[in-house]
């Protein structure tokens, strides 16, 4: 056989292996290695970093806080001054993770945790510094009961002094930590209609107050 008929099958055979290769061996092959580099299979790195993000999150908020809430009882206009920033380092992780194997699928439920951080907030603030701002559920209990029904605004103001234990103020004075995470107390054991029938709303709108 000729030296150029030899390599002419050589070539052609290369040639047919390289278009095998290419397009029906290779690409199912990268993919079988790529899913097992990004795959989330417990216990591995990438599963690892993907439950718990490995860095803090920034978080920074400005409040306000009304100094003249005695004033604006007898008409005055409010006086609002900014005070911040209160820093928080956010940390995010996924929790109750459920694996199905079947359908390649993760369920799970996203956590933060955030950690006040003083260095990095306003100069001498703290989640125990106190503020004055309107007590948001008060008011928006007022303002719903007046756009929605109005004639029911005297159980309501009843229900108030109820819950609220008869505040003498739409403003409260509260901490940082009040305002953001703890919230502000609620007294739902009362027994009266009034203070039970707001409850018993509240509850049903968890989140909405």
């Amino acid at each position: 056989m000729q030296l150029w008929l030899k390599l002419g099958i050589a070539g052609g055979s290369l040639f047919m292996f390289g278009t095998l290769f290419g397009f029906a061996i290779f690409p199912p092959f990268l993919r079988s290695q790529l899913k097992k580099q990004v795959t989330l299979k417990p216990g591995g790195d990438i599963r690892e970093m993907w439950e718990v993000v490995p860095f803090s999150l920034d978080f920074r908020i400005f409040l306000f806080n009304i100094t003249n809430p005695d004033e604006i009882k007898t008409g005055a206009k409010p006086i609002v001054n900014e005070v911040g920033p209160f820093f928080y380092d956010e940390y995010k992780e996924k929790v109750d993770l459920v694996d199905n194997d079947e359908e390649d699928t993760c369920e799970y439920s996203n956590k933060a945790t955030w950690m006040f951080a003083p260095e990095k907030s306003g100069v001498g603030l703290s989640e125990d510094t106190v503020l004055t701002f309107p007590h948001v559920m008060i008011l928006t209990l007022i303002l719903t009961v007046v756009r929605e029904k109005p004639g029911m605004m005297g159980l309501a103001a009843k229900a108030v002094d109820s819950i609220f234990k008869k505040p003498d103020s739409v403003f409260v004075r509260a901490t940082v930590r009040e305002i953001l995470w703890t919230g502000l107390p609620v007294d739902c054991t009362v027994q009266d209609f009034q203070g039970k029938a707001v409850c018993s709303l509240l509850a049903e709108n968890e989140g909405a107050f």
